[in-house]
């Protein structure tokens, strides 16, 4: 008996040392993450300009905003997709990529010992790093109690919110009707929870996507995330989204979202860089204006590597703000010696916050510059003490944090605010507005950067506001009245407004706008017709004239009972300008498609004569690029001078200038 208990747990020692053994091999072979950098890519399609956006997977809002930048050039060589024959070299020897970057032109793939060693002999390999994992460090939790705030009459109740939010001046700013409109922010976090909260009952998510586990639920799943994975997104998710009159308001409580999470709090709140660009990569892809991220400290790069061109995360954010995109980043919260500025906050397009407390003092913990390169940092500061926020105890709780991670999303919604405002500005132009109307504006140092973040002054940086959208009210006799809030620089009211209006039984016309005895507001009474599309115009000696909404009068507001609607009329295409203009060889005329349809391209000369037909067909939606040579139907070279471009589809047609000067 003695001897059979020996031997059977002889047995058993050994089956455990066997899988000791066993496991301790695997753990070694097991590997770590790596970014594998390719050499190249297939560029005919790009040498040809006949790159498809849709089968990019690139939304035709992006189209939209990269044109801003860019008109020439919306599809680049970072659009490109990875070449596919290296990526099943790779698969040949079972790297499997994790991670597909087209704009680092690189995979993230968990890589041993004999792989690494494998990849040294592929001739498409450029290098091989490791993926680097950033710590975000939480700052102190409060310790003294939240002032309560002196409200002021305003058209919403902030609640406990009202100091933050008055320090900046986003009441102000939501007084003129300006609340995020039209904006569509991506934010990068650790997970979002809100679809309980009575403060996200409004928020108008669009798409989610979590880059941990590759689905579409970024909030909290039994079995995969650990327990509070998604508190941390949530949270800044509700500083600048959420809408809970009486609790809290969000700065861009109006603006549409795409949630990204990127970020693993079950290993002391890690953030691996290859999920942040892939989740920055899909947003922009998506079309984004903004992207708000609170990425924290890294625990591989040093100082030196703060430079605005190495970290990974911070060549990302610069090819973002190159393609159109807002990129607002936390300082961090490493304390206040120089140099603790994280990435990728040192990038020289990124806006950079740190935090101040409700008196305007920098906050101890937040980060400041410079960055290695000796460039100011942060931008800007915002309150980051005794923020007021979600608390997912409960549907209807609320609490107050500390951190650059809030005061991150107020700043990333005072953006969206001026973009709401003024949705023809660059990354560039929005970044002026915010650092050249703080409060240290005419001396920006390394704590604070260009000061206090002022919603109003920025939102008017450059030049008149309107209220994104007029509220019509119902009168009697079959009448309303439409009204706008206008405001320019000078914080005045403009010196006229007019309306302009057209509906299916009366030709556009016009009528001069009353100003009320409310700030800044105006009036005019119309006719209830049926399909009625209004825009605005005014005028004043320092804004000049502008109109609205953007891109009036082909956009209007279409008046849909008492809920105006932009309306687009062509929505469908659009022709952009020619490239180079003037040419002498040949040029480039690109143009995207929406909906599809028979869409013809012809060139005529300035006397309306049509010269030649590019095209006559039928096209799916997407982004194309046509070649004129200079020639007409025939192949006759044409003289030099100024013909036209037309672009026609659906009804309508779009019209550009060219002009052909040969040498």
């Amino acid at each position: 008996m003695v001897r059979g208990g020996f031997l059977f747990y002889f047995i058993i020692f050994c089956f455990w040392l066997n899988l000791a053994f066993d496991l301790n091999v695997h753990a070694n072979n097991s590997g770590e993450k790596y970014w594998i950098f390719l050499s190249d890519k297939n560029t005919n399609a790009l040498k040809k300009q006949q790159m498809d956006a849709a089968e990019l997977d690139i939304q035709n809002r992006a189209l939209w905003r990269r044109a801003k930048i860019n008109a020439d050039m919306i599809l680049d060589w970072y659009d490109l997709a990875i070449n596919s024959t290296y990526l099943y070299q790779l698969e040949k020897l079972d790297i499997r990529p994790l991670v597909i970057s087209r704009w680092l032109n690189a995979v993230s793939a968990i890589l041993d010992s004999i792989q690494l060693e494998q990849l040294r002999h592929l001739p498409f390999v450029k290098r091989v790093i490791p993926v680097q994992s950033y710590f975000r460090k939480e700052p102190p939790a409060p310790t003294e109690a939240p002032l309560f705030p002196k409200f002021a009459p305003h058209d919403y109740d902030y609640g406990l919110s009202y100091t933050h939010n008055e320090m900046i001046k986003v009441p102000a700013v939501h007084d003129l009707g300006i609340t995020g409109h039209d904006v569509l922010i991506l934010m990068l976090d650790s997970g979002f929870s809100y679809k309980n909260h009575e403060a996200f009952a409004q928020l108008d998510v669009i798409d989610e996507f979590d880059f941990l586990f590759q689905d579409t639920n970024t909030q909290n799943e039994a079995g995969q995330d650990v327990s509070g994975q998604h508190n941390h997104g949530t949270q800044t998710l509700s500083v600048i989204g959420g809408f809970a009159p009486g609790y809290l308001i969000g700065p861009a409580f109006t603006s549409q979202f795409i949630l990204a999470k990127t970020e693993d709090v079950s290993r002391e709140v890690v953030i691996e860089e290859d999920h942040w660009v892939a989740g920055l990569e899909w947003g922009e892809r998506y079309g984004a204006d903004i992207a708000s991220s609170s990425l924290g400290y890294n625990n591989w790069y040093t100082y030196e590597n703060f430079d605005g061109n190495t970290a990974i995360t911070t060549l990302a954010a610069d090819i973002a703000v190159r393609k159109g995109m807002v990129v607002v980043n936390s300082m961090g919260n490493e304390g206040n010696h120089p140099g603790s500025i994280v990435a990728p906050a040192d990038g020289d397009s990124v806006i950079a916050v740190g935090a101040v407390s409700s008196s305007n003092e920098l906050a101890n913990f937040s980060s400041i510059g410079p960055t290695w390169d000796q460039r100011i940092k942060p931008d800007v500061v915002a309150p980051g003490v005794l923020v007021r926020m979600v608390s997912l105890k409960s549907p209807t709780s609320y609490t107050f944090e500390n951190g650059t991670s809030f005061s991150c999303p107020l700043t990333a919604g005072v953006a969206a605010l001026v973009l709401s405002a003024h949705p023809e500005l660059t990354p560039i132009q929005v970044r002026d507005a915010l650092r050249q109307t703080a409060d240290r504006a005419d001396a920006p140092n390394n704590s604070v950067g260009w000061g206090l973040v002022n919603a109003l002054e920025a939102v008017l940086y450059h030049g008149m506001a309107f209220s994104n959208r007029p509220t019509i009210e119902n009168i009697e006799n079959n009448q309303i009245v439409i009204k706008i809030k206008i405001c320019t620089p000078s914080i005045s009211s403009p010196n006229a407004a007019f309306l302009h209006f057209r509906s299916s039984v009366t030709r556009p016309d016009s009528i001069k706008m009353e100003k009320t005895a409310v700030s800044f507001e105006y009036k005019a009474i119309l006719a209830k017709f049926e399909n009625l599309h209004i825009y605005f115009s005014a005028k004043d000696s320092v804004a000049g004239y502008r109109l609205h909404p953007y891109h009036a009068p082909t956009t209007t507001f279409k008046i849909t009972g008492a809920n105006p609607v932009l309306f687009n009329a062509d929505k469908k295409f659009i022709l952009l300008q020619n490239f180079p203009n003037p040419f002498s060889k040949f040029t480039f005329l690109p143009y995207y498609i929406t909906e599809e349809g028979q869409v013809s391209l012809k060139i005529y000369n300035i006397l309306g004569q049509l010269v030649c037909i590019l095209f006559d067909r039928q096209i799916k939606p997407g982004y194309y690029q046509a070649v004129w040579y200079g020639l007409d139907e025939e192949q006759n070279v044409m003289p030099n001078g100024i013909y036209l471009g037309v672009l026609s589809s659906h009804g309508s047609s779009y019209t550009r200038k060219i002009i052909l000067l040969r040498e």
